[in-house]
């Protein structure tokens, strides 16, 4: 059996909401959006680029965005020290290099 990734449930924010809410709702229905984009797709296909020569890809997104987010949130914004789970200082594009480990349901698991 070949693993798929997910459907979502993408619901709309709501147009009027209070200060908080509104920009939690909005990151919601963006980390929805990226991950609509992924759902039904095999692992092989998100690490496959969608045009060719360009190497991006959805699982690099993915990936990208789970550093961006540990980034603001936990590190900037909490003042946690921790590493980012991707990128090193050795390679700087790891969050869209080197896409086979670790592999495409624990990566959408990091970013959910």
């Amino acid at each position: 059996m070949t693993w798929t990734a997910p459907g979502v449930d993408r619901r709309d924010p709501p147009l009027v909401s209070g200060e908080r809410a509104a920009p939690e709702s909005w990151l919601d229905y963006e980390r929805e959006t990226l991950l609509l984009k992924c759902a039904g797709l095999t692992a092989g296909q998100l690490r496959t680029p969608a045009v060719p020569p360009s190497g991006l890809t959805l699982l690099g997104l993915v990936r990208h965005m789970t550093d961006v987010e540990r980034w603001w949130f936990r590190m900037h914004g909490a003042n946690q020290d921790m590493p980012f789970r991707y990128v090193t200082e050795d390679n700087l594009n790891g969050d869209f290099d080197d896409l086979d480990e670790p592999g495409a349901p624990a990566v959408l698991a990091a970013f959910w």
